[in-house]
């Protein structure tokens, strides 16, 4: 049996008689038993952490957009939900300026996009037009206000 210890989880993995065990300086692995048998503690403990579903997996990393907003919820529910129409507009820096200008521009006190200001931007870089409105929104509303209203307020 292997131990591997993972921030505040613990996930155990089978792998042929050794266990791993947290030293100061770092993991270290150390010659064990091969497993007791089917009524053995430690392997009915095993078992048990094997299928939690909740278990971190060790160097995994959750993609997230290069574009990113103030508030974690939002950007959560974009890298969720529309991880695919934010990475191209971050990939167009014409859509990254409309993007930038209507947030650092456009934003009103009631925290909605003014849009004769966001057509402005818009107007001022045309070729992120088809990137934006289907990151955000264009003609119609685009993934982020679709998707994701409730998470974006704006």
């Amino acid at each position: 049996m292997k131990t591997l210890a993972v921030g505040a989880w613990l996930v155990v993995l089978v792998a042929g008689g050794t266990t791993a065990s947290c030293g100061g300086d770092g993991f270290a692995e150390q010659p064990g038993t091969q497993d007791a048998g089917a009524g053995s503690d430690a392997s009915d403990d095993a078992k048990q952490d094997e299928a939690a579903p909740d278990a971190p997996v060790a160097d995994q990393e959750v993609p997230t957009c290069d574009i990113q907003t103030t508030l974690a919820e939002c950007d959560d529910c974009i890298n969720t939900k529309c991880l695919a129409e934010c990475q191209k507009c971050a990939n167009n820096p014409a859509c990254q300026d409309i993007y930038n200008c209507v947030i650092a521009n456009c934003v009103t006190e009631a925290g909605t996009p003014d849009p004769v200001c966001a057509e402005d931007c818009v107007k001022a870089h045309p070729a992120g037009f088809s990137a934006f409105g289907a990151f955000w929104l264009g003609l119609s509303p685009g993934c982020v206000p679709s998707k994701c209203g409730s998470e974006c307020p704006w």
